[in-house]
This record gives C-alpha cells, structure tokens and sequence, in this order.
C-alpha cells in the first residue's frame, strides 16, 4: 500500500502496533493533506464568491499540492 493511501490516523487494534485500515477506514493521508491545502488556500484567498475563482481549479491544485507533498516524503 503507497503512502498516500495509508489511513492518516490509523486505529490500533491489539495493543502491540498493529492496525487494520482495511477494518477501520478513514481518510487516507493524501486526502487529508488536501483537505489541509484546500483550507489554506481559500483561508489565505477568500471565498469563490468574494474573489470569483474556480474551486475547481483550488481543489486541483490541492491535490496537486498533497501528491507533491506525499513525493517528498518518499525521499
């Protein structure tokens, strides 16, 4: 399983390190990382109605944003 898909707050079921995602669902690291860019983007520019930009286009660069993110941290 890629990084991006593993759960971004995996459940601990046993006690001894070990998680089930499969079991216990979630969003995954890649789609929380977006959700985090995609809130600091219209944070830092305002709504699609005040400002008159595609969200679209933020949500794409969003997850543009968290792919690059997950990248890095494979290095």
């Amino acid at each position: 399983m890629k990084n991006g898909d593993m759960p971004a707050m995996p459940i601990e079921i046993n006690g001894f390190g070990q998680y089930a995602p499969e079991v216990y669902g979630g969003l995954t690291k890649r789609e929380m990382f977006a959700m985090h860019f995609m809130a600091s983007w219209i944070n830092h520019h305002g709504s699609a109605n005040d400002y008159g930009f595609s969200v679209k286009n933020a949500a794409l660069s969003a997850i543009e944003c968290a792919d690059a993110l997950l990248s890095e941290l494979e290095n």
